[in-house]
């Protein structure tokens, strides 16, 4: 996956707003914060999102 495609972006701004929202919650100690990461993505890819193999939904 080349590092300055719109992927590549996506994910480096999830990660990017994920630790500004622990830093905010770090500094500000009356805010709870929870996150949730999940493991897997149900919806449709983005027609550019490389896939490694074709895959084939069954039902």
């Amino acid at each position: 996956m080349p590092e300055n495609g719109p992927l590549w972006n996506y994910l480096a701004t999830k990660i990017l707003a994920e630790a500004a929202a622990w830093k905010f919650a770090d500094d500000h100690p009356s805010v709870d914060l929870t996150t949730i990461n999940p493991p897997f993505t149900y919806c449709p890819l983005h027609p550019a999102f490389p896939i490694a193999g074709k895959w084939e939904p069954t039902g």
